[in-house]
C-alpha cells in the first residue's frame, strides 16, 4: 500500500477500490503500516548505530587503566576545545611520559563516541613506553613514528577505501605541520 501510494503515485480512493475497502480504512491501514516501517527504521538505526560505535571503539587501544581519578577538570577543558566546529583540527596533550596523558585521550575519546559526538574519530599512538605497575616505563617494541606513517596510520582508519593510499613525503612542509599554527597533534 506504501509503495504504490508513496512510490508509484496512486491516490488512496484508487488503492482503497482495488483492495475493495473504503477510502478511510485505506487511510488507517496506511498509518498502522507507517508506523510498523518506523519501528523497522528505527531497529535498524539502533543496530547500524551500534556497528558503528563498535567499529570506532575497536581503533582505540585496550585501556591501561580501570579508573581515573581527577581527570574532570581536563576533560572538560579539552571538550570546550574540540566541540566547538572550526578550529583546532587537532590537539596535543603533552607533559612527561607517565602521567597519564593516553589514559585521558582514550577516556575523552571513548565517552564521545558513547555520546555520538563525532562521525569519525582516528586513533595513533606514538607512544615510546608503557606504565606497568612494579617495573614502572618499559620500552614499546616499536620505533617512534614517523609524519609520513602517522598520517598513513589515520589514513587507513579514516579512508580505508582510498585508492593509493601511500602517502609520500611532501616537497612543503604541511601547513598543520607549521609551529604558528593553531593546528597540533594527538
Amino acid at each position: 500500500m506504501l509503495s504504490r501510494h508513496y512510490l508509484d503515485g496512486d491516490k488512496m480512493q484508487r488503492i482503497a477500490r482495488a483492495q475493495n475497502m473504503g477510502e478511510a480504512t485505506a487511510y488507517r491501514w496506511q498509518n498502522e503500516a507507517i508506523a510498523q516501517l518506523a519501528l523497522v527504521l528505527q531497529a535498524q538505526e539502533l543496530e547500524a548505530r551500534t556497528e558503528w560505535q563498535s567499529a570506532l571503539m575497536k581503533r582505540l587501544e585496550r585501556p591501561t587503566y580501570t579508573q581515573l581519578i581527577g581527570v574532570d577538570d581536563h576533560l572538560e577543558a579539552l571538550l570546550s576545545i574540540l566541540l566547538p566546529p572550526g578550529s583546532p583540527w587537532l590537539v596535543a596533550i603533552t607533559g612527561l611520559g607517565g602521567l597519564g596523558k593516553t589514559s585521558l585521550a582514550d577516556a575523552l575519546l571513548r565517552w564521545m563516541i558513547a555520546e555520538r559526538l563525532f562521525d569519525e574519530i582516528g586513533w595513533v599512538s606514538a607512544r615510546q613506553y608503557d606504565f606497568n605497575p612494579g617495573r614502572g616505563l618499559t620500552p614499546r617494541p616499536e620505533p617512534a613514528l614517523t609524519a609520513e606513517q602517522l598520517v598513513e596510520k589515520l589514513i587507513e582508519q579514516l579512508l580505508p577505501d582510498t585508492p593509493g593510499r601511500i602517502v609520500s613525503r611532501p616537497k612543503k612542509r604541511w601547513p598543520c605541520w607549521k609551529h604558528d599554527s593553531s593546528s597540533s597533534l594527538t
